[in-house]
């Protein structure tokens, strides 16, 4: 049985416990791929390199290839995953409710960029992967403010998700949230998102 894009998206939603509309996703999904924007490549990667940079690449083993499938599937992902994290983030209100305080609250640490959040069709939406229970991650408020601004959306949530050479425990390294999670000192996570 075929099923329509529909379908399919609403079931992707349910099977990832996102209660949205499929219409409010597609709007989503196209804010995440004009985030991607449009390709800025040139067709031949090799007609900005000089002859000697592409034996030296040939040399190397690499393979210079005016085939750009893996560069669009690297796109088609980014936007995937923009919209994603578009759909599991919360508005103003929703916020408010999950920390027990007044929407006004919220924009005043959205004003300070104590929150990780972007603005889409004119309303904020702040990530999700920055709370735990029912509170914020200890000290995401300080990594926030670091973290510079005008970086792509997708990066810093994989930053923030993605285990950190320089933040270990017991030998193991972990992401910059589980490091506060756990309680650990802020000062390596703030220093890192500085760095980006």
């Amino acid at each position: 049985m075929v099923m329509d894009a529909r379908t399919e998206i609403a079931e992707a939603l349910a099977e990832a416990d996102i209660p949205m509309d499929v219409g409010r996703f597609i709007k989503l999904l196209r804010v995440a791929l004009r985030t991607v924007g449009r390709r800025h490549v040139a067709a031949d990667p090799t007609s900005q390199l000089t002859t000697s940079d592409v034996e030296q690449l040939r040399a190397g083993g690499l393979r210079p290839s005016a085939d750009l499938a893996a560069y669009h599937q690297v796109r088609a992902r980014t936007a995937a995953q923009t919209a994603a994290l578009l759909a599991s983030s919360m508005s103003v209100g929703q916020v408010a409710e999950r920390l027990g305080v007044d929407p006004s609250r919220v924009r005043q640490m959205l004003a300070e960029r104590a929150l990780l959040a972007v603005k889409e069709g004119g309303e904020w939406r702040v990530l999700d992967l920055q709370f735990g229970d029912r509170r914020l991650v200890p000290n995401i408020g300080a990594v926030a403010r670091a973290i510079p601004q005008g970086l792509p959306l997708v990066g810093v949530a994989n930053w923030l998700t993605a285990p950190e050479p320089d933040l270990e425990v017991a030998g193991t390294p972990v992401s910059p949230i589980d490091w506060l999670s756990g309680g650990g000192d802020p000062g390596p996570v703030v220093d890192l998102a500085s760095e980006l």
